[in-house]
């Protein structure tokens, strides 16, 4: 289990991160304010996508989604460090769950699940793993259509 995160930011533009380093002033404010909203959009979108997933347990999942800034502003992290998030956006293959933790989730259930359902439920986790149920990248292809086009305003050019 791994924590899980997008980058947003123009890295995957190659050669625009060696323009934009010269930036200045306006130009480069904008830019950066363009990454840190992008930033707070896949945020929120993922936490609407954590909802809409049905993923919600205790809320520590939508209260672990973070943003992380670097690169003096010009680069943003979306993203949990809990050990689970990773699991949940991409699924997990096939492995043995912690007994007492699927008892208690199914526990926590309303109503409750009986013994049967909760055993039924570990098994199926052992043969076949868990579906994923993205939730971070899919904010990100929301988000990056709007972004791209935020930034390019930002800097008065078009990314290659």
């Amino acid at each position: 289990m791994a924590e899980i995160s997008i980058e947003v930011g123009v890295t995957e533009f190659g050669r625009a991160i060696r323009e934009i380093e010269g930036l200045k002033g306006d130009v480069l404010r904008g830019a950066k304010e363009a990454i840190q909203a992008a930033a707070v959009d896949v945020r929120t979108a993922a936490i609407d996508n954590i909802n809409e997933n049905k993923t919600i347990d205790e809320g520590l999942l939508v209260n672990s989604v973070d943003i992380r800034t670097f690169r003096r502003g010009m680069a943003a992290e979306v993203g949990s460090k809990l050990q689970y998030a990773a699991d949940v956006e991409f699924g997990r293959d096939p492995h043995t769950p912690n007994w007492t933790q699927i008892k208690q989730w199914g526990e926590r259930k309303k109503p409750p699940l009986s013994r049967g359902a909760i055993g039924a439920i570990y098994q199926s986790i052992k043969k076949n793993g868990t579906a994923a149920h993205p939730y971070l990248k899919p904010a990100w292809d929301k988000v990056k259509p709007g972004f791209v086009k935020e930034f390019e305003d930002a800097i008065g050019r078009r990314l290659p």
